[in-house]
């Protein structure tokens, strides 16, 4: 099998570290890895050139990812291959779909009509595509993700971290970090003995906006961590009690970010919106937008018995998921050869 990608470590995004991870697998290690950099129409022909270089009949494009970068190329590729050249099959890979625009869900329609498989990575992706799709239901399946940061000391007590509260994942607009940044330097005036932080990676084309955010943090005593390496990540968030993620669009199965935070033991802090499932608003502390400050309040100084129940949840969530990325890997392989 071929895994395509446009984008790969060490640039920054989590479709490439999601394909980093499932490339170095033992049950991944006769897959191919294309890593196309330049994805604009007068590379179509070169790309599928590459691609009909290999033997391989499977062929499976991680979609969407920052490296495509507005183009189509992507979109036509697998009209190509789903439509015009049965040499070789598409499996589609797809990790978001419903929160896009119309315009660019318009162009994903154009892979939903021309892939021979799908796998999606949380089952409300699935269910939102079968439902314009039917067919698709037939030709899809679900594999969840794991974390692309691993387990440091999930054990750890919450009585023992010592961080209060903290923020992860990539600093870039509409992931809730301005609602954090506000609620965080409120809880801290009434609270002044919490320690608070913020800490992720920089993309490229987010550089103007994420330096706005540490300045912006600092003004409010908040600690940054920036661009860390994953096991200096994992060690921190091993060592923090509570994460406050408060996603616009709700906690759900995508974040990656939630998936860390839980894999190391911090009890979750979020918001609910309409992908948000029942086993997950069991796991975390849900605030509303009107209560949020007094609830972070509530939640930091009640009893170490309340924390450590609210861990306990967090860690009983991540029990449900797949045990490494070999496993994920594994299904792969099933999925493609049933």
């Amino acid at each position: 099998m071929i895994i395509i990608t446009g984008i790969y470590p060490p640039e920054k995004c989590g479709v490439g570290d999601y394909t980093y991870n499932l490339i170095h697998t033992n049950s991944a290690k006769d897959w191919k890895l294309l890593y196309f950099k330049d994805w604009s129409i007068k590379a179509l022909r070169y790309i599928i050139k590459t691609i009909n270089s290999y033997d391989d009949e499977w062929i499976c494009l991680q979609y969407p990812c920052v490296g495509f970068n507005k183009h189509i190329t992507a979109e036509l590729l697998c009209l190509y291959y789903g439509i015009f050249y049965k040499k070789k099959k598409l499996c589609v890979a797809v990790h978001e779909y419903s929160q896009f625009a119309w315009k660019r869900r318009t162009l994903a329609n154009l892979i939903m009509i021309s892939a021979d498989k799908f796998i999606f990575t949380t089952q409300i992706e699935r269910h939102n595509v079968t439902q314009r799709f039917k067919s698709i239901a037939t030709k899809s399946t679900v594999i969840k993700i794991l974390s692309n940061i691993a387990s440091y000391a999930p054990d750890k007590q919450i009585s023992e971290r010592k961080y209060s509260i903290g923020y992860f994942g990539f600093i870039s607009p509409n992931k809730g970090i301005e609602k954090y940044i506000e609620d965080i330097s409120c809880v801290k005036k009434k609270c002044s003995n919490i320690s608070a932080f913020i800490m992720g990676q920089i993309q490229a084309e987010q550089e103007e906006y994420a330096n706005r955010i540490i300045n912006k943090a600092k003004e409010n005593e908040i600690e940054t961590f920036i661009n860390y390496e994953a096991d200096k990540v994992a060690e921190i968030l091993s060592d923090t009690k509570f994460a406050y993620l408060p996603f616009p669009d709700g906690v759900s199965e995508r974040r990656g970010s939630l998936l860390a935070c839980m894999s190391n033991g911090c009890a979750i802090i979020s918001t609910r919106g309409k992908y948000t499932t029942r086993e997950l608003e069991q796991s975390c502390i849900i605030v509303d937008e009107e209560d949020s400050v007094r609830k972070i309040e509530d939640v930091l100084t009640s009893k170490k018995e309340t924390h450590e129940m609210w861990q306990n949840e967090s860690t009983h969530y991540i029990k449900n998921l797949p045990k490494s990325w070999d496993e994920i890997a594994t299904k792969y392989n099933e999925f493609i050869s049933c």
